[in-house]
């Protein structure tokens, strides 16, 4: 496949800054509202439209929470079960194209399910595959599929039957992958998707069937070349990344993209670092993020709204964690009891 290659060259050691030194400002504290049926575990998946915010909690809870803009609780969905409209386990949790809702995934009983924006449920669909992550993109869905297929995505249609096979896997990198977290980022404006491959330097954006080149970084000694999967072919994933960190390489974790940026999170060497790359300079700072509490609000970051703010979340219990860093945004978390629920936080860079 050939691609077409933007000027998205990413140098991570373009410059390397202390988080202090980054120009990021907490646009807005939204503490969600605190009861015995609303309290967040985890955060595992978050977005927020125009009906309000969404949150899967998929490893303690096991549910999906709705609380309005303003963090007032509004409903929580755990329908553990085998029967229609029920699921065993929140696999992956994603929202649907043209504000109609959220749907779930179980992957254990290979299943979709689908609820409105009121959490009420819809309808299940079977599913003709396994696949890592989902995105719902105007009438058809795109996968990323498992690490022993052939294709990386593969768009398929409302009834989940396969169309199109796009961006071939190597049999070296067969089994290999970084992490559970869904890396589909789906723009609902354009239907285009943005997503990372697993262990490779590029981030790719599908649209219209077509799939392109968009950013790529340009310190390729960072990654696992073909060489060293080869020389390491049937090792057990859980060794291999072990091996991976030990020879310094790095492993994206994931990535957020506003307008005019792009945020690139990844751990190196054990450590958490983010990349703010500039659209318009095509200028790099690099940070790592330690004990900071900016550092650590860009890390958690989900997704992006009115396509400039940053969304983010904290518990509160977690505050005193970065005392050293949080005297100057104290104002904003002055009304957060200890005690309460997770915080939204909104960050602009």
């Amino acid at each position: 496949m050939s691609f077409i290659a933007t000027n998205g060259k990413i140098d991570l050691t373009q410059k390397i800054i202390n988080v202090s030194d980054m120009e990021v400002n907490i646009s807005k504290v939204i503490p969600l509202e605190t009861t015995n049926r609303s309290i967040v575990g985890e955060i595992n998946n978050l977005f927020i439209n125009r009906s309000g915010i969404w949150i899967a909690d998929q490893l303690q809870a096991n549910a999906v929470y709705k609380f309005g803009l303003d963090g007032s609780f509004i409903k929580k969905m755990k329908r553990i079960g085998k029967a229609e409209g029920e699921y065993i386990s929140l696999g992956s949790f994603f929202q649907l194209s043209k504000n109609r809702g959220c749907a779930i995934c179980d992957r254990g009983q290979k299943k979709i399910l689908f609820f409105d924006n009121n959490l009420d449920f819809i309808k299940e669909s079977a599913l003709n595959q396994r696949f890592f992550s989902i995105a719902s993109v105007g009438d058809q869905f795109l996968i990323q599929t498992t690490p022993d297929q052939e294709n990386y995505i593969e768009l398929l249609d409302a009834n989940f039957n396969k169309q199109q096979g796009l961006i071939h896997r190597p049999k070296c990198v067969y089994q290999y992958y970084s992490g559970t977290l869904d890396r589909l980022k789906v723009d609902y404006s354009t239907n285009s998707v943005t997503y990372n491959p697993p262990l490779t330097n590029a981030i790719y954006q599908w649209k219209d069937g077509e799939v392109k080149l968009k950013y790529a970084i340009n310190n390729i000694e960072l990654f696992p070349n073909i060489n060293f999967f080869k020389e390491n072919q049937g090792m057990h994933p859980v060794k291999m990344f072990q091996k991976i960190s030990k020879q310094k390489y790095l492993t994206v974790i994931d990535f957020i993209e506003t307008d005019d940026k792009l945020l690139l999170k990844y751990l190196m060497e054990g450590e958490k670092m983010v990349t703010i790359y500039d659209k318009q300079s095509e200028k790099s700072e690099t940070v790592r993020i330690g004990n900071n509490l900016i550092g650590n609000l860009l890390y958690n970051s989900r997704c992006v709204i009115n396509k400039n703010l940053i969304v983010s979340y904290i518990y509160p219990c977690d505050l005193h964690k970065y005392k050293d860093s949080i005297e100057k945004e104290s104002k904003k978390f002055s009304t957060v009891s200890v005690d309460d629920n997770a915080c939204i936080v909104l960050l602009k860079l």
